[in-house]
């Protein structure tokens, strides 16, 4: 029996980790508990609950309370595990363990506004005041919609034969994703201004100045992601840190099948927030058909094989049959880029 159920969970992990976000890796994950029971391997359910999670559905609280039981039995990383989903599925529970994280070590905003250390107290914040950014960010985007608009501005390498630095910049509020360009040589092709910054949660690279709002990619990380390192100052200094809500990545694991891209992903959710794409163009997003150069900042950047590209673009040019407008260059602006 045991067995068994190991080499499910294993099966499943594996699934998990190359983006396999499908109804057979959940199968594989409910296998791993059946076969070993739930409360004699904590582990594999706490990797089932853990893979609910990625999929953006809520656990029965129940086998939450299951897993509490089982901290003592578990490791640091599983205790951890535990503790990222009792902040978001069990709150009220959370300052009544607030003396198992402590210290020093890495936390998610959830768990780190409950630490006594007032080095996390901004990170904290990200999740004491996520709902108010939130409002706050959805009604500035408004106006921005209704003045000049909206630009979201991908990084696909085919950018580099447009022309569109004056379109993009003439748009009240741009948006772009983890490393962009800011060579003056691809001002013309893609512009210089930047609102909204948008970065992965595995992103290391350098950060932009000057920028309005952040938003970190991912199912919702204020709960998960426990290195914050690279943001620090801009929380410190007071810029807003929003985290995407659940159900808009639940939405889109559910069509993809996998997780999305911080570029449609970001485009769901501006879509839900006024459930049309008025105000909204976009620029180097689902265009990558797996041919020619994928990253216009970077020529050695690989595509992450977890994200299924062709269905994404699929969709992008769903939503631009619906109205979501894509920047193409002109005639006219190419001869001016050019002179």
């Amino acid at each position: 029996m045991r067995l068994s159920a190991w080499s499910a969970f294993f099966k499943a992990r594996k699934r998990r980790g190359l983006g396999l976000y499908d109804r057979q890796t959940l199968e594989l994950y409910a296998q791993a508990v059946r076969y070993g029971g739930s409360l004699a391997y904590p582990w594999l359910m706490l990797g089932y609950v853990q893979f609910l999670r990625d999929l953006g559905r809520v656990p029965p609280r129940r086998w939450m309370h299951q897993l509490l039981d089982e901290l003592p039995r578990m490791g640091a990383v599983g205790r951890q595990g535990v503790l990222r989903l009792v902040s978001e599925f069990l709150p009220e529970l959370v300052p009544s363990l607030a003396f198992r994280f402590k210290g020093k070590q890495a936390l998610p905003p959830a768990l780190a506004r409950y630490a006594a250390d007032a080095e996390k107290a901004h990170l904290g914040e990200v999740d004491s005041l996520q709902a108010q950014w939130r409002t706050e960010f959805i009604q500035w985007l408004q106006l921005q919609r209704k003045e000049k608009g909206i630009c979201v501005v991908g990084n696909a390498g085919s950018l580099r034969s447009q022309h569109l630095g004056l379109a993009i910049d003439s748009h009240a509020a741009v948006i772009r994703f983890n490393q962009f360009p800011r060579e003056d040589a691809l001002a013309q092709r893609v512009g210089v201004c930047t609102h909204v910054w948008v970065l992965s949660p595995g992103y290391q690279g350098p950060v932009p100045e000057g920028v309005h709002w952040v938003v970190m990619a991912g199912p919702d990380v204020r709960y998960t992601l426990r290195r914050w390192t690279l943001l620090k100052p801009l929380l410190e200094g007071g810029t807003k840190v929003l985290t995407v809500p659940l159900p808009v990545w639940r939405k889109l694991v559910f069509r993809l099948q996998a997780p999305p891209s911080a570029g449609v992903l970001l485009l769901q959710w501006l879509f839900d927030m006024n459930e049309s794409w008025s105000g909204v163009a976009i620029a180097g997003i689902g265009e990558w058909a797996g041919l020619g150069s994928y990253h216009l900042a970077l020529a050695d950047h690989k595509a992450d094989g977890r994200h299924q590209w062709m269905k994404e673009r699929a969709l992008v040019a769903q939503w631009g049959e619906s109205g979501l407008r894509k920047l193409e260059s002109g005639p006219e602006e190419s001869a001016a880029a050019i002179s």
